[in-house]
């Protein structure tokens, strides 16, 4: 995911997997005990409906924006996600999406600035309300 490699592994402690981020992985050490992949789950099932690499603990859900501008040709150029399905206007178009919410999802969103509204659902659109009063706060504060 974005040029990084990740480990996903079920650590004995815990019941889920996590994800390791391999650069971030320090003071490793092997043991002698064997360990065997869970017969249980796989990537392909583990990471239906995530983008990037964070699991959500949710559903996926259908997720739409309505994006402006050149950025249309972008976002319809490089899909946000392998489900994206599109529907144009005129300088505008939808974009459609079924996935599970993350945080690099928001930050995917951002990164088009003000190219992109989320239409639906409404705690999606609350979420990136909450995240732009946040970057609000942090340019018009009276305080450094």
């Amino acid at each position: 995911w974005e040029q990084r490699w990740y480990l996903v592994a079920e650590p004995l402690n815990r019941k889920n997997p996590t994800v390791y981020a391999l650069e971030r992985i320090s003071n490793l050490q092997l043991t002698g005990q064997s360990v065997f992949p869970s017969p249980y789950i796989n990537a392909q099932s583990y990471f239906e409906g995530c983008y990037g690499v964070n699991h959500e603990d949710c559903d996926p859900m259908l997720i739409t924006l309505k994006v402006y501008g050149s950025q249309v040709d972008y976002v319809r150029a490089r899909p946000v996600h392998a489900s994206q399905e599109v529907e144009q206007g005129d300088g505008w178009s939808i974009f459609s999406y079924w996935l599970k919410p993350s945080y690099n999802f928001y930050q995917a969103l951002l990164w088009h600035r003000e190219k992109v509204k989320v239409l639906a659902p409404e705690c999606v659109r609350e979420e990136m309300r909450e995240i732009v009063q946040e970057i609000n706060k942090l340019y018009f504060s009276t305080k450094n």
